[in-house]
């Protein structure tokens, strides 16, 4: 049975209290809960997304446009933590693939600004 939780536990709130004022009374020792809610894991319809690409921002007036590279990673439920290290890993991938691709345009470009 999976643990399912959609009310705020007061024990449970108290716990987290001690033990992040256990790592570092001298920072939290003033420090006010403001509120308490549950966190739920949401999921992605289609699923979870991890995906990489090349996108150029050119919508800033007065910026230069940029190229960089957008990475996703998310969408996985309650499932974040079983799933992190290989997702992380294709991200990493995908990443890679999108930096390499990148170099190659920029090679091009350069070449053919020489013609």
């Amino acid at each position: 049975m999976a643990f399912s939780q959609e009310a705020v536990s007061e024990e449970t709130t108290k716990a987290i209290i001690q033990r992040v004022m256990g790592t570092r009374p001298d920072l939290f020792s003033k420090a006010t809960v403001l509120r308490s809610c549950v966190g739920l894991r949401p999921n992605r319809r289609g699923g979870v997304r991890v995906s990489a690409a090349i996108e150029q921002l050119d919508w800033n007036e007065g910026w230069d446009p940029a190229v960089l590279v957008v990475a996703h990673n998310y969408g996985h439920a309650g499932f974040g933590y079983q799933a992190s290290i290989g997702c992380a890993n294709k991200t990493v991938e995908q990443i890679e693939q999108c930096l390499k691709d990148l170099k190659n345009i920029k090679s091009q470009i350069r070449t053919m600004a020489k013609l």
